[in-house]
């Protein structure tokens, strides 16, 4: 955003941040060789924060609010929803539980790979949204909005009910014991 409207230091900034997370990538991802840890990740959540004042839209108090909130809409969903979770059970909001959106994702079926594709999908449209905010095109951030809202509903009701899992490999062992017909 801050390219789009003209600020290039903060664009630089975020570049390298960027730059330096996508390089850590391939050694967190499933399954992971090296983990952040707490110290990476407040420090990559406080670089992003300190460029995203920096690099700030100019205009009305709320937007500047706005935008971060969106792009980061939804680990704030879900840390929202594991305090209100926590404190109807009247539990420390420190409490650990199973409950958070990759592992009910998981629970539906999907994989760890896929419930890590399902999440930066839905990031990747709340970038989406925020970048459409900050130019004023409302239908549009408010569809995509709508959409991952979708998403989310989808993936949170129902888990117990669904096994999702690609069919190639029973078609494969079928093939290999000849239970499938051949064409003549």
């Amino acid at each position: 955003m801050s390219y789009i409207h003209g600020q290039y230091a903060p664009t630089i900034a975020m570049m390298v941040i960027a730059g330096a997370a996508l390089g850590f990538l391939p050694y967190n991802f499933n399954p992971a060789k090296i983990f952040m840890g707490d110290g990476g990740s407040q420090l990559l959540g406080f670089s992003i924060a300190a460029v995203s004042v920096l690099g700030a839209v100019k205009s009305a108090t709320i937007v500047v609010v706005i935008i971060p909130a969106l792009v980061l809409g939804l680990p704030i969903f879900d840390t929202f929803m594991a305090i209100v979770r926590r404190v109807a059970k009247r539990q420390s909001i420190g409490t650990a539980d199973k409950e958070h959106l990759h592992h009910r994702i998981m629970r539906a079926g999907f994989g760890q790979r896929r419930a890590v594709m399902i999440l930066y999908c839905i990031s990747g449209i709340m970038g989406i949204v925020a970048v459409l905010y900050s130019r004023g095109l409302v239908i549009e951030y408010l569809g995509l909005i709508a959409v991952a809202i979708m998403l989310i509903y989808v993936l949170l009701s129902d888990t117990g009910n669904r096994n999702i899992s690609l069919k190639a490999d029973k078609i494969k062992k079928e093939d290999d014991r000849g239970g499938r017909k051949k064409d003549k």
